[in-house]
């Protein structure tokens, strides 16, 4: 049984440490290590997230048998105009995925997103050796946007974006 929790103080630093073990920090405006805390602390964090110009930032996290085996979250940005969720960090420790919990996690990010007032949920998707996750998205509905040369350290990738209509099913 998986259950999902907003994070907390007290389970950031095993969230961020599962994160990077994922997404090994890219740079300033793209870490996990900045995100997770500023959800918590926005007042601590307003450097950061007026560079970013995110907004509305919510992280959670799944935890099976104590212990934590997921994150996911969404924001949104200041200088878009529509009534858009991004989908944030979103990570399944490999030992336990396939096994529903980033389906729930998805979900639970959807609805929380509709929750708000969202119309759509945005997300993009970067393949590397370490997988391809775009037909998880496309699975769940999201459709295929647009995509651009990935400018982070690994030269040669391309980067991937997804959007889901909240006015529909999941």
């Amino acid at each position: 049984m998986v259950e999902i929790k907003k994070l907390t103080k007290e389970n950031l630093r095993e969230a961020v440490r599962l994160v990077c073990s994922a997404f090994p920090p890219e740079g300033e405006l793209e870490s996990a290590d900045m995100e997770l805390p500023a959800s918590l602390n926005p007042v601590g964090y307003k450097d950061y997230l007026d560079k970013t110009q995110m907004t509305d930032l919510k992280y959670w996290v799944a935890i099976s048998s104590a212990r934590l085996v997921g994150v996911v979250g969404i924001y949104s940005y200041q200088y878009e105009k529509t009534n858009t969720a991004w989908l944030g960090w979103f990570v399944v420790d490999p030992g336990v995925r396939n096994g529903g919990i980033g389906k729930d996690l998805l979900h639970f990010a959807i609805e929380q997103a509709r929750a708000i007032g969202k119309k759509s949920l945005k997300v993009y998707v970067v393949p590397d050796e370490d997988g391809d996750f775009r037909s998880f998205y496309e699975k769940k509905g999201f459709k295929f946007v647009g995509s651009e040369p990935w400018e982070g350290p690994d030269e040669g990738l391309t980067k991937y974006y997804y959007e889901l209509d909240l006015k529909g099913g999941f």
